[in-house]
């Protein structure tokens, strides 16, 4: 079985379109990290980036955005809580420096940042991203987001914005893909 992040085992290649595929398989060649996965609540973002995920043979890192950008906001001096694999495979939550935690971030074969903009950054988020937009300076950085560009320039910075421009850009249009639950009338 492929491996998946935490929550997204059953995200399946087969249901991202092939535009997107194609998009994807091209950064082989062309580097144009980051890849920002944008579009529809539930167009299949977060199953690309999923899929992506379980192709990098060394442990990527997956967080969910806003989540990181606090925790390195609120972590500078306290350090950060993260989710690692004890020697029985059993999901834990650690301390980790914040030092330690960054250098992490800058080394990873990919960081999946998912859900990008759900909340409104405090300053000291906005530097958490622009910071780790340059420790992956030309490294495998994939993002997923409502958000497009100009929503990320209104909701961060033109300088965030403009990191992500200079990337590969995904579309996802559409309505949302999520089977809908059934409700009964008593």
């Amino acid at each position: 079985m492929t491996r998946r992040p935490p929550g997204y085992e059953s995200a399946l290649i087969s249901k991202i379109p092939e535009a997107a595929l194609k998009a994807i398989r091209g950064l082989k060649e062309s580097r144009r990290w980051p890849l920002l996965l944008t579009g529809n609540v539930g167009a299949g973002k977060t199953c690309a980036a999923a899929c992506l995920y379980g192709a990098y043979s060394r442990m990527p890192m997956w967080h969910r955005a806003d989540d990181l950008l606090l925790g390195m906001a609120t972590g500078r001096t306290d350090g950060i809580f993260v989710d690692v694999k004890n020697e029985l495979n059993e999901v834990e939550r650690r301390k980790l420096a914040f030092n330690t935690f960054v250098s992490r971030v800058g080394s990873t074969t990919c960081l999946f940042l998912d859900d990008l903009g759900t909340r409104r950054p405090t300053e000291s988020m906005l530097q958490a991203m622009f910071d780790i937009m340059e420790y992956r300076k030309g490294k495998a950085l994939v993002v997923t987001t409502n958000l497009s560009v100009q929503g990320i320039a209104e909701l961060f910075d033109d300088r965030i914005a403009d990191r992500f421009a200079c990337g590969t850009i995904i579309k996802f249009e559409g309505d949302s893909r999520r089977e809908r639950t059934q409700v009964v009338r008593v």
